[in-house]
């Protein structure tokens, strides 16, 4: 017998607020080459790859990886992947 487990991890800082992206560009900060504002909402850094590939792979194993926010109201990743344990 086979049971899936999910392993879960959770990333988070005082980087990136939520407001200064909005609800439409969250889910962009997953395509590749994505800039991200300063707190004067000018183009501060690239994401570059790292989160796109990030997805990719959590969606290769069926898991996920989606956007958190804190009680503040700072941005954190989670990341679910599954794991299939034999029982």
């Amino acid at each position: 017998m086979r049971k899936i487990f999910y392993w879960c991890l959770k990333i988070s800082g005082t980087g990136i607020s939520g407001d200064l992206l909005g609800s439409r560009k969250i889910e962009n900060l997953f395509e590749p080459y994505q800039f991200v504002p300063d707190a004067e909402g000018k183009p501060r850094s690239s994401l570059g790859l790292e989160l796109a590939t990030c997805r990719r792979i959590a969606e290769y194993t069926n898991g996920s990886v989606s956007c958190v926010f804190s009680p503040s109201g700072e941005m954190g990743l989670q990341a679910k992947i599954p794991v299939n344990v034999a029982m």
